[in-house]
């Protein structure tokens, strides 16, 4: 993820000088705003309500693999409490039975795991991308130069070019 952070850094830099944006940047003139976008997204009605969907569904996940992992330990504990009594073969068929079972509450993880990420992506994508669309404007308007996100690369950013709040609300408008 870093990495991911330092390229989309890097590639910023790289286009400003290659776009003489460096000389915009830098200039006397030059209005610079940083922005948290996860705190504007959880700040939104939309967000909060995507969020809440998201929530759910995990809940939901939480609670079934509970369950889940209950009646392992109760299959464990069972093996160890009769397996001294148990013939050889019903030994091996429970131990395969709970590998078994093991094996397919892995995989059904996985799964929900992978569900719950693309309802994420599903249901936060289009605030994103108004949100997006909403920062273009905003920064236009106020005649901003550069507007970056404050947690993406980006090692010191002043409080005073934080523009979360003034996007949150317009965001709300």
């Amino acid at each position: 993820m870093l990495n991911r952070k330092l390229l989309v850094s890097l590639l910023l830099a790289l286009t400003l000088v290659v776009t003489g944006g460096v000389n915009n940047l830098f200039a006397a003139d030059a209005k610079i705003g940083a922005i948290n976008i996860q705190q504007v997204l959880l700040s939104s009605k939309d967000g909060m309500a995507a969020k809440k969907k998201v929530d759910v569904k995990m809940m939901e996940y939480k609670e079934k693999f509970s369950k889940e992992e209950q009646e392992i330990m109760k299959l464990q504990e069972e093996i160890r409490n009769k397996s001294s009594v148990w013939p050889e073969d019903v030994k091996t068929s429970k131990d395969r039975a709970l590998q078994k079972r093991m094996q397919e509450v892995e995989l059904e993880s996985k799964y929900a795991t992978n569900e719950v990420k693309d309802l994420e992506k599903k249901s936060f994508a289009p605030i994103l991308e108004k949100l997006k669309n909403v920062i273009a404007a905003f920064g236009k308007k106020e005649g901003f130069t550069l507007i970056l996100q404050a947690r993406s690369g980006v090692l010191y950013i002043d409080e005073s070019v934080d523009i979360s709040d003034k996007i949150a609300a317009e965001m709300h408008k």
